[in-house]
Formats: C-alpha cells, structure tokens, sequence
C-alpha cells in the first residue's frame, strides 16, 4: 500500500470463480481463478483499476500459475484451465496421492513409499 496524503495505490486480489484444472503437482482437478490488480484509491475509495493479472491456484497443494489474458474470457464462460492458456509456473507444490509434501529430488514418497 503507498498513500501520498488522500489518495494512494493498493493492492487487491479477487477470487472469481472455481474452475476445473489437472494440476501439475497434485493431479487435483478443481482450481481457484484469482484477479491480482493495482488500484488507484482517493480517500481508501477505489476509484479504477490498472496493472490486472490472473492467477489459477490450486485448492488442495496451492501451486500457482499465471494465466494468459487472452484467455481469460474462455476461463470463465466454459470453466476449464487448459495447459496453453497458462503463461508460466509461479509457485509448484508437489503432493503424493497419500497427501505428503514431497521435496524436489525425491522418487519416491517418504511416507507410503509409492513411486512419484
């Protein structure tokens, strides 16, 4: 948050809707479509929005990725993420189908032993 006396800039995120995802770390299938913005605020009363980025999180390990612009119309109307409308990798989580955390290097889980 920067504020210069009664107006400032702020930011906001947004969650939009839940829509159907293959995650990379988890294979879960249900994504969370986030709106990530900057807003020009006059007395903490936001007056428009510039700076707009998309960020599909996934609700059971929380990877993240940045969402094309382009694609963002589709997202919503059909609810469904492909691989191709994802700009890049912001954060990956791996999780075993048994639900440990796995840390990068590791073949296979340290709790149920199952090949990743």
């Amino acid at each position: 948050m920067f504020f210069i006396g009664v107006f400032g800039i702020n930011n906001r995120s947004k969650k939009i809707k839940e829509v159907l995802f293959k995650c990379t770390g988890c294979l879960n299938n249900k994504g969370e479509l986030i709106e990530i913005s900057n807003v020009f605020e006059i007395f903490f009363i936001p007056v428009f929005k510039f700076n707009k980025k998309y960020i599909l999180k996934c609700t059971t390990c929380g990877s993240m990725y940045k969402l094309n612009k382009e694609s963002i119309g589709k997202i919503i109307e059909t609810e469904k993420v492909t691989y191709e409308d994802m700009e890049e990798v912001i954060y990956e989580n791996r999780v075993c189908e048994c639900g440990e955390k796995i840390i990068d290097g590791y073949e296979y889980c340290p709790k149920c032993g199952r090949k990743l």
